[in-house]
């Protein structure tokens, strides 16, 4: 009993870690004032990828890039170019955000 037991929370535990996996949103690099392209790694086959600015009175969207290289890497022209102070996140098409980053 004993064993079964620690198998069912095994599987429980891998089973929360894989769906916490599937959820993270989009991963930005470097956010750079004046800058006009966002990169950043997301999970495969989950472009396009929005970017938006956080920092108007109503989320932005700036740029969006439509596809990902093998490697998950993207990269998004974005429009106005990054403002220093403002704050950037990258949303997948399903609709996951990644955490948000702050231009330098």
């Amino acid at each position: 009993m004993e064993t079964l037991v620690t198998r069912l929370l095994i599987a429980l535990a891998l089973g929360v870690s894989y769906v916490a996996a599937q959820s993270s949103g989009p991963t930005l690099g470097m956010l750079v004032d004046g800058a006009g392209v966002v990169a950043g790694t997301a999970a495969p086959g989950t472009a396009p990828i929005s970017v938006y600015d956080l920092s108007f009175q109503e989320k932005t969207k700036i740029g969006q890039a439509n596809t990902l290289a093998a490697d998950g890497t993207f990269s998004a022209p974005v429009r106005p170019a990054l403002v220093k102070g403002h704050r950037i996140v990258a949303v997948d098409r399903d609709g996951n955000s990644g955490v948000p980053g702050t231009v330098e």
